[in-house]
C-alpha cells in the first residue's frame, strides 16, 4: 500500500472517530462507519448541499484537504441541536455553522492523530464551499478517498484529498 493511501486511510479513520465522538457529545447522535470509496463511486453525493473544508498539513509527507459533505436537512438538524432552536438555511448561524462544525471535528481529528504520533498543522480556518468551488479545488488535488457516515439523521460524508 502506498504511503499516500496509508495517510488518507489514517486521516479517514481519525475523522470517523472524531465525528463519532463530536456528534455523540454535542447532539447525542450515534454515527457508524460506512464504506470507503472514491467520489466518482459514490451515488449519494447528489443530495449534498453543504460542503466545508480544512486545509491539512500532516508532517512529514501529507498536504491536502479534509472535506465534510452534508445534506441540507442533516446540516440544519445538527445546527439546530447545537444552538437549541430551529434554523433555516438563510439564518446567520447556517451561513457560518458548517465551518464551526468542521473546526470542532478538525480539532478532534488532531487529537485522534496525536494518539498515533501524528499531528495536523491547520494553517487556515475551515471554509464553506459551493459545489463549483469544490470541483475547482479538487481538480487541483489528487484523487481522494471518501468515507460514508451513517446515522439516524441519514448519510453524510468526509473526504481526504492530497495535494
Amino acid at each position: 500500500m502506498s504511503i499516500q493511501i496509508e495517510n488518507k486511510l489514517k486521516l479517514l479513520d481519525a475523522a470517523f472517530k472524531a465525528v463519532q465522538e463530536t456528534f455523540k457529545q454535542m447532539i447525542d447522535v450515534d454515527v457508524s462507519r460506512g464504506p470507503i470509496s472514491s467520489r466518482e463511486e459514490n451515488p449519494l453525493l447528489g443530495d449534498i448541499n453543504v460542503i466545508a473544508s480544512i486545509p491539512l498539513r500532516t508532517p512529514p509527507n501529507f498536504d491536502g484537504e479534509l472535506f465534510l459533505y452534508l445534506p441540507e436537512r442533516i446540516y440544519l438538524f445538527i445546527l439546530s441541536k447545537m444552538v437549541g432552536q430551529l434554523l433555516t438555511m438563510d439564518s446567520e448561524e447556517a451561513k457560518t455553522g458548517a465551518g464551526e462544525i468542521l473546526n470542532i471535528v478538525g480539532g478532534h481529528v488532531n487529537l485522534m492523530l496525536a494518539k498515533d504520533g501524528f499531528s495536523i498543522k491547520q494553517d487556515q480556518l475551515p471554509r464553506i464551499l459551493s459545489e463549483q468551488e469544490r470541483k475547482t479545488l479538487s481538480s487541483l488535488l489528487s484523487d481522494g478517498l471518501m468515507m460514508t457516515f451513517n446515522s439516524a439523521m441519514g448519510a453524510f460524508f468526509v473526504e481526504v484529498i492530497e495535494s
